[in-house]
Protein backbone atom coordinates (compact mmCIF):
# COMPACT_ATOMS: atom_id res chain seq x y z
CA UNK A 1 0.00 0.00 0.00
CA UNK A 2 1.36 3.69 -0.81
CA UNK A 3 0.60 6.14 2.11
CA UNK A 4 2.16 10.02 1.57
CA UNK A 5 5.01 8.59 4.16
CA UNK A 6 5.83 6.06 1.30
CA UNK A 7 6.08 8.75 -1.55
CA UNK A 8 7.89 11.11 0.91
CA UNK A 9 10.93 8.37 1.67
CA UNK A 10 10.80 7.66 -2.11
CA UNK A 11 10.86 11.35 -3.35
CA UNK A 12 13.54 11.88 -0.85
CA UNK A 13 15.47 8.41 -2.13
CA UNK A 14 15.69 9.96 -5.63
CA UNK A 15 16.52 13.67 -4.60
CA UNK A 16 19.16 12.00 -3.06
CA UNK A 17 20.38 10.14 -5.90
CA UNK A 18 20.22 13.22 -8.08
CA UNK A 19 22.43 15.40 -5.73
CA UNK A 20 24.96 12.85 -5.65
CA UNK A 21 25.37 13.58 -9.32
CA UNK A 22 28.25 15.77 -10.76
CA UNK A 23 26.32 18.01 -13.19
CA UNK A 24 27.58 15.93 -16.38
CA UNK A 25 25.36 13.11 -15.16
CA UNK A 26 23.10 15.38 -14.70
CA UNK A 27 23.17 16.93 -17.84
CA UNK A 28 23.60 13.26 -19.54
CA UNK A 29 20.38 12.48 -17.78
CA UNK A 30 18.20 15.27 -18.81
CA UNK A 31 19.37 14.72 -22.43
CA UNK A 32 18.54 10.91 -22.64
CA UNK A 33 15.02 11.27 -20.88
CA UNK A 34 14.56 14.44 -23.61
CA UNK A 35 15.73 12.34 -26.14
CA UNK A 36 13.41 9.79 -25.39
CA UNK A 37 10.36 12.34 -25.24
CA UNK A 38 11.44 13.55 -28.57
CA UNK A 39 11.52 10.00 -30.22
CA UNK A 40 7.97 9.27 -29.03
CA UNK A 41 6.61 12.02 -29.90
CA UNK A 42 7.96 11.74 -33.76
CA UNK A 43 6.53 8.36 -33.59
CA UNK A 44 3.30 9.49 -32.31
CA UNK A 45 3.29 12.24 -35.03
CA UNK A 46 4.19 9.60 -38.18
CA UNK A 47 1.79 7.85 -37.10
CA UNK A 48 -1.08 11.22 -37.12
CA UNK A 49 0.32 12.37 -40.59
CA UNK A 50 1.97 9.35 -42.60
CA UNK A 51 4.63 10.53 -45.23
CA UNK A 52 5.36 13.39 -43.17
CA UNK A 53 8.66 15.15 -44.57
CA UNK A 54 11.48 15.45 -41.82
CA UNK A 55 11.31 19.10 -42.25
CA UNK A 56 8.06 19.21 -41.38
CA UNK A 57 7.68 16.92 -38.74
CA UNK A 58 10.47 18.83 -37.14
CA UNK A 59 8.09 21.99 -37.33
CA UNK A 60 5.10 20.58 -36.07
CA UNK A 61 7.36 19.16 -33.11
CA UNK A 62 8.66 22.53 -32.65
CA UNK A 63 5.10 23.92 -32.60
CA UNK A 64 3.98 21.27 -30.24
CA UNK A 65 6.91 21.47 -27.61
CA UNK A 66 6.80 25.32 -28.05
CA UNK A 67 3.56 26.09 -28.97
CA UNK A 68 3.11 28.73 -25.59
CA UNK A 69 5.73 30.82 -26.05
CA UNK A 70 4.68 33.80 -28.51
CA UNK A 71 8.40 34.74 -29.80
CA UNK A 72 9.58 31.26 -30.27
CA UNK A 73 6.14 30.75 -31.96
CA UNK A 74 7.24 34.02 -34.37
CA UNK A 75 10.18 31.94 -35.40
CA UNK A 76 9.12 28.60 -36.61
CA UNK A 77 5.77 31.24 -38.60
CA UNK A 78 9.19 32.62 -40.21
CA UNK A 79 10.72 29.32 -40.93
CA UNK A 80 7.46 28.36 -42.54
CA UNK A 81 7.60 31.72 -44.57
CA UNK A 82 10.73 30.85 -45.93
CA UNK A 83 9.92 27.28 -46.13
CA UNK A 84 6.99 28.18 -48.34
CA UNK A 85 8.87 30.93 -50.41
CA UNK A 86 12.01 28.71 -51.48
CA UNK A 87 9.23 25.63 -52.27
CA UNK A 88 6.32 27.61 -54.60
Amino acid sequence: MITAETDKSVEEIYREHIRAMSGTERGYQTFVLFQSFYEMLAYRMKQEQPGISERALRIAMAKRLYGTDPRTMELIRMCEEHETDNNP
